[in-house]
């Protein structure tokens, strides 16, 4: 006897390497059109074009004055002035490192959000998919009950059934078309979603496969690999090193800032001129920044391990649940694709061995039981689509 294939076996058949085209094509285009990673770009170039400033030496300064004598007989004098202000050789240094910091932070800040973001798109093109295998589904569920009701309108026609039966057979087609319209709602709000999403502008996903995303065998050799490509970790990392380099920068202001210039007096013809050399003492301005510093590199600290014992708690359990999820949907799959209940029931109802009532309540059993494979399927790739964004 040949082995039967089932509806749902027929249903999640498809091309496989065509959807994952199609849905990194629309995740391609939601990065390029999304109008927040847009401004959040802008404003990343913005930060790291502003670490810059501040960079170089104080401006010079050029003083110029002329002095009336009084009485006349005294002369008149004329100043002129220009002096420069150096701070010590080693600020200049952690300036840049703090510069460096603060951009790498602006840059991890982005990669961040647009990791919350495509994981967003991610799932929302996972639940269009499922929306879509649903409108199928239900479309074929609706041509089967339409076809029940126009052979039970015939038969009543000609007196062969009754009006009950008729009727039974009218409320189960409003049911199936009550699910389809349920259906379409969702669907259209998860398309908004992704048009949201993609900048406003129009998306095309109209696949029944899910992408090829799949569940880490180990999930310790699998998190190890990512605390070293998790973008949310990586703005902590930035930051903590970003606050270290001001506790050096800070530490380093206590040098002395130094002056040189350049002097000249002119008064009854005479002429004196020559350079100055200062030197400025930061006994008071920086006496607290040091601390403030330290203080705040310890509570970056902090923040950072809380993160990665957050973030690996979460991930775990995202992943037992996505293994339970498979594991579920692996039993539905091997169950109902050794039986064919609805071809079968659909038979029995036409040669006139079940009556549409038995039929009706038996049918809406296994249907319900394909539909919660589908929902199963759709939660696990929801599961997986997180665990696969984490590691980035």
């Amino acid at each position: 006897m040949k082995k039967r294939i089932s509806i749902l076996t027929i249903l999640l058949v498809g091309t496989l390497t065509m959807s994952a085209q199609h849905f990194e094509t629309v995740m391609q285009d939601i990065e390029r059109n999304n109008t927040t990673l847009a401004a959040l770009q802008a404003q990343t170039d913005a930060t790291q074009w502003d670490s810059r400033t501040g960079l170089a030496p104080d401006n010079p300064e050029v003083e110029f004055g002329y002095l009336w004598g009084n009485p006349t007989d005294m002369g008149n004098r004329l100043d002129f002035n220009v002096t420069q202000s150096f701070d010590f050789p080693t600020t200049y240094v952690y300036r840049k490192k703090v510069a460096d910091s603060q951009a790498s932070q602006a840059a991890t800040h982005y990669q961040a959000a647009r990791r919350d973001i495509l994981l967003q798109a991610g799932k929302a093109c996972i639940n269009l998919i499922y929306y879509n295998i649903m409108q199928r589904e239900y479309a074929r569920h609706q041509e089967v009950a339409q076809s029940v009701l126009d052979a039970y309108q015939k038969m009543y026609d000609q007196g062969e059934k009754n009006i009950l039966d008729l009727n039974k057979a009218k409320l189960d087609l409003l049911s199936v078309r009550r699910d389809v319209e349920s259906n379409r709602i969702e669907r259209e709000a998860a398309l908004a979603e992704l048009v949201r999403l993609n900048g406003g502008k129009p998306v095309v996903l109209e696949d029944t496969v899910y992408p090829s995303f799949t569940l880490p065998e180990d999930f310790d050799s699998w998190y190890a690999d990512v605390e070293s490509t998790n973008s949310l970790l990586k703005t902590y990392a930035a930051a903590i090193e970003a606050s270290e380099n001001e506790v050096r920068l800070n530490k380093s202001l206590w040098a002395p800032k130094f002056t040189v210039g350049y002097n000249s007096e002119r008064i009854l013809g005479t002429t004196l001129q020559g350079v100055g050399v200062g030197v400025s003492l930061p006994l008071w301005q920086n006496s607290r920044a040091v601390k403030s510093a330290q203080l705040n590199t310890f509570a970056q600290r902090c923040a950072e391990q809380d993160a990665r014992l957050s973030l690996s708690s979460e991930l775990r359990s995202k992943y037992e649940q996505a293994r339970s999820l498979q594991d579920l949907y692996r039993e539905y799959n091997d169950i109902l694709q050794s039986i064919n209940s609805e071809a079968l029931l659909k038979k029995a109802l036409d040669e006139g061995e079940i009556p549409i009532v038995e039929y009706i309540l038996e049918k809406n059993v296994y249907r319900e039981a394909v539909h919660e494979a589908f929902a199963t399927h759709r939660d696990l790739m929801l599961a997986v689509c997180e665990l696969r964004y984490a590691a980035k």
